[in-house]
């Protein structure tokens, strides 16, 4: 499967070209212990000099999937979570978030198909990907809690994002570099077994 369109001759031939054996997978975090599903494209190079070949972890089938319900089902959140994660009356995309249902998202409602990243989760299955714009006053994308009409609380956003419970988040916008981390290191780990 081609995942470049029309760039895999400029991205793959020139770090071939550079003097590397080039390969690349997508792989998905929710196959490496994270309760999100999170495709990401995976290109790795090793030096021809080197004598290698690029590998890649393999999905182990005998571990969990991990779900909503196991990152999150147990999370209490305070009242001032809750608030900071509720939609405003006063945006249109809170009719549409009304109407979902778990696993449904907003174009089936919506008339001209808009709507199509908002999401009611499922708590039966890893999250889908959390958008850097999840839950920002009058966006029309993101993942909604199963049961409450509200995207997820900064709690249940660390919880899905493998952060520890004693992370403190600071900015305008939530990092997502641990639940990458975490994706990576089945990455790292095989490339250090190359050695």
């Amino acid at each position: 499967q081609n995942f470049f369109d029309d760039q895999s001759d400029t991205i793959l031939e020139t770090l071939r070209s550079s003097g590397y054996k080039v390969a690349y997978r997508v792989l998905n975090s929710k196959y490496f212990g994270v309760a999100q599903s999170r495709p990401r494209l995976f290109i790795i190079g090793v030096r021809n000099d080197l004598g290698l070949a690029p590998s890649f972890p393999t999905k182990d089938l005998s571990a969990p999937i991990y779900t909503l319900e196991d990152a999150i089902g147990d999370i209490n959140n305070n009242i001032k979570d809750v608030e900071a994660a509720m939609i405003d009356p006063k945006y249109e995309v809170l009719k549409w978030v009304d109407m979902l249902k778990p696993g449904e998202s907003g174009d089936k409602y919506h008339p001209n198909g808009s709507y199509f990243s908002l999401k009611r989760i499922e708590w039966d299955k890893p999250c889908p990907t959390i958008l850097q714009s999840h839950g920002r006053p009058g966006f029309a994308c993101g993942a909604i809690h199963p049961d409450e009409n509200r995207p997820l609380t900064i709690p249940e956003l660390k919880r899905v994002h493998s952060l520890p419970e004693d992370f403190i988040l600071t900015g305008d916008f939530i990092p997502i570099p641990k639940a990458l981390e975490y994706f990576t290191e089945g990455v790292s780990e095989d490339i250090k077994k190359m050695k």
